[in-house]
């Protein structure tokens, strides 16, 4: 249900896909940061979903009832996705992000 949101806000929803791996959730924001590896405004295939990495964060209240904010984080770079995310100890609200580059048949 939370999930169908996430896609719903992105426009994504099926046969659109979203992929998540990097999601946190801050006390002191009292909100949930997801920062989805891939968002693909098209039907899964395994060639396109090579180029579907997502540059998107999304953030949600605590209950996960309502989407509190998009916002994108640089430029996209289709090639990587996000894979992790960790508040940064002895901040107020900084973060950092893992992007790996999906390492295929047909980009190497």
């Amino acid at each position: 249900k939370n999930y169908q949101k996430i896609r719903k806000k992105l426009n994504c929803t099926y046969p659109k896909y979203v992929q998540h791996e990097a999601v946190l959730y801050d006390p002191k924001l009292k909100q949930w940061l997801f920062l989805p590896r891939k968002v693909s405004n098209e039907t899964y295939t395994e060639f396109s979903d090579e180029t579907k990495g997502s540059n998107v964060l999304v953030f949600m209240n605590r209950r996960l009832t309502k989407i509190t904010g998009i916002t994108k984080i640089g430029s996209l770079e289709p090639l990587y996705g996000f894979t992790s995310l960790a508040k940064l100890p002895k901040t107020k609200h900084h973060y950092i992000a893992t992007k790996v580059r999906e390492s295929t048949r047909t980009n190497g």
